[in-house]
């Protein structure tokens, strides 16, 4: 960056007597410590975008601590001098003892210093990490392996900005790890980064851009400071604007925002599986309509697969209902629930199931498994959740397994039936062998959600736990709700917990997971156990078959990140656990609980329904349609390929137009260089005409030589710089003599009027060896307004760029052009 900031300054000055050695070593202490200052707050500005994905701030505390450890500690040891790597390594060390000193300072020795037993509780922080992300929904509490590892990334990221700005001395390069704390929060929080925090983090960087300066000004007292940081930092800021504006147009994944504030990135392919932690409106708010997985099942009707089930509502987090004292390893045979007491029907069903990129640490699984077989990897079975959880190392994708499962054939009779089983003849079921987590009745549960539900049961006269569920059911399906997956994002309850259950009873209006909370709580507060099934709607048909056990067809069906769901199971004496669909145009009703609502949009108006086929495209609709494998017509998903072909232009234009962008820069920059050459002509010109004209031909010169791979070495004079260039372009010695000549002659004479323009030895005004041509060097015998000396001037400088060009591969051309290096060097 120094060449691009050289290049704007007016003229060289006369130099000046440098500063004392005691001085000098205050100046560059200050400056050293200025850097750090600067290090930690560029990443903390960063890592303040995390904020939302936590409860509190209580990380940001642990996050600054070792922040500061990292920046104090390189400074300490760069102030002394110290030559790389150790800065770096002492970075490393102050980031092992702040967290040893946060995290595990019983172990360690004085508190502080890490030992064997220190290392041991550090490695066993990860998958304790992992298992909170798994089972939390943001924002997660900040515990203590979540904020380690938070601590620990932020740390070794001001580790890489402290390296790149200070230890190899590429500034300019420092933004890349800063940009990976924005662009990881913008893949966790729907609402992106925030420009915020985007802003701050930029002013963090101008701060390294300017410390980096001073740090180099302090190690050579006799450079003063050169003009051109406002330049600098308008490059920059345009720059990111550009690609804030044009690159998210051809990015899939991106529908608002800029980057990096934007919905969820998905550049490669989109994770498609389904992890109670992320709400599911980030599934739901999916762009894309990708399969992920299919299913093939000899049911008369789709089904619903289950991944994980959510039974403690009590909870400050809710969490999939798991406990590893009953799991069970996957080895065919599964030990599921038996059937109630009531059931003297059921219906056995055969399903097979690929999951393709599906990734989970859960199976989707139909209700009623039975059996599992074809699984790859080590896996867990949950009777009492009808779950699957996969172990150590296994892998939810490309799997193809088969089920066997088998459910009680439903009827409202056997519904109704269901309170003469139970102990009493009303809802309740307070005789029954429920557990205790799926009757429980939240403390705090909020007014309304009780409110609610008693005036429902009031309004339908429900006297049975099945007209009670019934009526719960369907005016949650009425006229009054409202399905949308962006409102709860823009009211600000997002997700799921008793305050989010509470706003959507207030706006009346949500997603999945929002009906089901509130049918499940209502459940609940009138005595009827409940839990949420969270999984996939049953999908669309995508014309496949496939054969089954003895010889059965298979229909297969299509599912997509979209397709993710939750619903409310709630339980019947001497039955078990029976889902009911209270989300209006998600999955269907089922037979026995039909729905009786006016609000349910037709199945034709809504793609998302099961049964249908994909449908074309319709242009009034928000979701895009999902095309059915092996049905895809030359031009891929789209049908025709137009948006994909429209997105891969994209692309190239906003590839080609970032690319455009350093080479539209280093033209403005060598534009500006040649008019104060140009300035050199006129009438007028004096004194501080030639000194700025010379010292912008000299400054253009080092630019293109190091554009082209000739940079000039700090160590290096200008006439030492002149003779290694002449030997890679021979052909512009006479052009280099007179550009060299020029330049330390404005730089080292006396002030006042011009001296002849003597080039060469022979103390005339034509080179060395005499050469002289038209508009080339040796025209002219005074500097002073109006002679020529600027046209000779820029004609030498085009006459290098020529030469460089002419000696340079094709490759080198490119890049000189495309990607000038003398914008990005120091």
């Amino acid at each position: 960056m120094t060449a691009l900031l050289d290049s704007l300054r007016p003229s060289a000055e006369p130099r000046r007597p440098g500063p004392g050695p005691e001085r000098q070593r205050g100046g560059r202490t200050a400056a050293v410590w200025l850097g750090a200052a600067a290090v930690a707050a560029a990443v903390l500005f960063a890592a303040g975008s995390l904020s939302g994905v936590f409860d509190g701030w209580r990380w940001l505390e642990h996050s600054t601590v070792t922040v500061a450890a990292v920046a104090a500690s390189a400074a300490s040891v760069r102030v002394f001098r110290a030559a790389s790597p150790w800065p770096t390594l002492a970075a490393l060390l102050g980031l092992a003892l702040a967290l040893t000193l946060q995290f595990f300072s019983d172990t360690a020795l004085l508190g502080f210093i890490p030992n064997a037993s220190t290392v041991e509780r550090a490695l066993d922080m990860f998958p304790a990490a992992n298992e909170a992300v798994l089972t939390q929904s943001p924002p997660v509490l900040a515990e203590g392996p979540l904020v380690f590892l938070t601590c620990l990334s932020v740390g070794l990221v001001a580790v890489v900005v402290d390296l790149v700005a200070f230890g190899l001395r590429f500034p300019a390069f420092s933004a890349v790890p800063l940009a990976v704390i924005l662009g990881a929060s913008s893949l966790i929080k729907p609402d992106g980064a925030g420009m915020a925090h985007v802003a701050a983090t930029c002013l963090g960087y101008l701060a390294i851009l300017g410390a980096a300066r001073l740090v180099d000004a302090s190690q050579a007292p006799r450079a003063a400071l050169r003009s051109g940081l406002g330049r600098q930092a308008a490059l920059i800021a345009g720059m990111s604007v550009a690609a804030m504006l044009v690159v998210p147009l051809a990015l899939p994944g991106f529908t608002t925002g800029l980057l990096p504030e934007g919905r969820r990135l998905y550049l490669w392919g989109q994770p498609s599986g389904i992890n109670p932690v992320l709400n599911l409106g980030n599934n739901l708010r999916s762009p894309l309509g990708l399969t992920s997985v299919r299913y093939y099942t000899d049911s008369e009707e789709p089904l619903y697969l289950r991944t994980a089930v959510i039974g403690d509502l009590d909870a400050e987090r809710w969490s999939p209902s798991d406990d590893e004292v009953d799991r069970q390893p996957v080895t065919g045979d599964l030990d599921g629930e038996p059937f109630g007491s009531i059931v003297s029907t059921t219906i056995d069903v055969n399903t097979r199931i690929s999951t393709g990129n599906y990734q989970s640490p859960w199976l989707p699984l139909p209700a009623g498994a039975r059996s599992v077989s074809g699984l790859q990897g080590e896996w867990g079975w949950y009777p009492e959740t009808a779950t699957v959880l996969g172990g150590s190392g296994s892998s939810s994708t490309d799997q193809d397994f088969r089920v066997s499962s088998s459910v009680p054939e439903l009827t409202p009779e056997l519904l109704v039936a269901s309170d003469e089983a139970g102990s009493s003849p009303g809802p309740g079921l307070s005789g029954d062998t429920v557990p205790d987590v799926y009757r429980s009745v939240p403390e705090e549960l909020p007014d309304i959600i009780r409110d609610t539900a008693n005036a429902i049961v009031r309004e339908a006269d429900a006297g049975t736990s099945y007209g009670v569920a019934l009526a719960l059911q369907n005016h949650l399906r009425g006229t009054d709700f409202t399905y949308s997956e962006d409102t709860p994002l823009e009211q600000g309850y997002d997700g799921n917990g008793l305050a989010v259950v509470e706003a959507f009873l207030e706006q009346k209006s949500g997603y999945c997971i929002h009906y089901a909370s509130a049918m499940a709580l209502m459940a609940r507060s009138l005595d009827i156990p409940s839990r949420i099934a969270v999984g996939y709607a049953p999908g669309r048909t995508n014309g496949e078959v496939t054969q089954g056990p003895g010889g059965r067809e298979l229909q297969g069906y299509s599912l997509s990140p979209r397709s993710a769901h939750a619903w409310p199971e709630l339980y019947f004496t001497g039955i078990g656990w029976v889902p009911f669909e209270p989300t209006p145009g998600r999955g269907t009703t089922p037979d026995y609980a039909p729905d009786v609502g006016a609000g349910v949009p037709d199945a034709t108006e809504d793609p998302l329904l099961p049964g249908t086929a994909a449908p074309t495209t319709d242009p009034a609709s928000p979701e895009p349609a999902e095309e059915a494998p092996g049905a895809q017509g030359p031009g891929g998903p789209d049908g025709g390929g137009g948006g994909e072909a429209l997105r891969m232009l994209g692309l190239v234009l906003a590839a080609l137009a970032v690319l455009f962008v350093p080479h539209a820069v280093r033209r403005l920059v060598r534009a500006r260089r040649l008019r104060a050459v140009r300035a050199m002509d006129h009438p007028a010109a004096g004194v501080v005409a030639w000194r700025g004209g010379t010292a912008a031909a000299w400054d253009e010169l080092v630019a293109l030589g190091l554009d082209y791979g000739l940079r000039m070495l700090p160590a290096e004079t200008a006439l030492d710089y002149e003779r290694r260039m002449n030997h890679q372009v021979p052909g512009a010695a006479a052009s280099l003599e007179l550009l060299r000549g020029s330049y330390e002659r404005a730089r080292y004479s006396r002030a006042g009027a011009p001296e002849p323009a003597d080039t060469g030895s022979s103390g005339t005004g034509t080179p060395a060896d005499g050469r002289s041509r038209a508009g080339s060097p040796g025209a002219g015998s005074s500097e002073s307004g109006g002679s020529g000396a600027g046209r000779a001037l820029e004609s030498a400088l085009r006459d290098v760029e020529r030469e460089l060009s002419a000696v340079s591969s094709p490759a080198a051309q490119l890049r000189a052009r495309a990607l000038p290096a003398s914008l990005f060097a120091r």
